[in-house]
């Protein structure tokens, strides 16, 4: 297991910008904030990472659920713009996750489009995203006593029973064991780690820095059809508040 600290995100982006000449990835991640008299409010977060984020337009959030360690799953409802609730006795512990809809991306010459290469001109590049988000309410020992099984994300992370310093994690695309990187960004004080995540789906990390922390993994395949699209591209994110 390899690990790399960098702090910010702002010399990765521009690395990954001059290496490939691809557009950067942006991904979807969820943030709770529990309130006891109103249960669990979040906010699906939007970018290149927590130093580049907006909030995620409602109509691309394809669900969002919290579930309870009893079981229970129950589907947050939007209350304001770009706002979602539950209600809950008690936030401690719980999970939310969430599915972005599917889309496509187009890069042309007059800027990126929603829409594949096969209803545009001129397109240099098409990737068809597949997103998903989970977070936890409650602390990282809760995380790793209750969250341990998938949930049934195209591409999941997962911690995996143990100790919780370090962390193991395990990462399935498809439900299947998949190896890449791991992204650890500290959201109290912006440092990030890089983790590889080994050809089993496993790894462990340590939270350093302030938290709270937000865990992402990218991975991408061929579409299969380059007139349609180029790439498949696949997000997860998990977000651990334990500060």
């Amino acid at each position: 297991m390899v690990s790399c600290f960098r702090t910010g995100i702002a010399a990765r982006i521009t690395l990954l910008w001059a290496v490939s000449g691809a557009a950067i990835a942006h991904f979807p991640w969820v943030v709770p904030d529990t309130v006891p008299e109103a249960g669990v409010t979040a906010q699906v977060m939007f970018g290149h990472g927590p130093e580049d984020a907006r909030p995620l337009e409602a109509d691309r959030v394809a669900e969002l659920h919290r579930l309870d360690r009893d079981g229970r799953v129950q589907a947050l409802a939007l209350v304001a713009e770009e706002h979602w609730r539950a209600a809950m006795e008690s936030g401690e512990g719980a999970l939310l996750a969430g599915l972005q809809t599917p889309g496509y991306w187009s890069r042309t010459p007059e800027g990126g489009q929603r829409q594949s290469r096969a209803s545009l001109d001129n397109v240099s590049h098409c990737s068809h995203s597949h997103n998903s988000f989970k977070a936890l309410v409650g602390g990282v020992k809760a995380l790793a006593e209750a969250w341990t099984a998938p949930v049934g994300h195209p591409l999941e992370i997962m911690p995996t029973p143990g100790t919780t310093a370090p962390l193991a994690v395990r990462l399935q695309l498809r439900g299947q064991p998949t190896e890449g990187t791991l992204t650890v960004t500290s959201i109290g004080d912006g440092a990030v780690q890089e983790w590889t995540v080994d050809q089993a789906g496993t790894t462990e990390i340590s939270l350093a820095g302030k938290g709270p922390w937000l865990l992402h993994s990218e991975h991408r395949e061929a579409y299969g059809d380059p007139a349609v699209c180029d790439e498949r591209v696949f997000h997860a994110t998990l977000y651990i508040n334990a500060s």
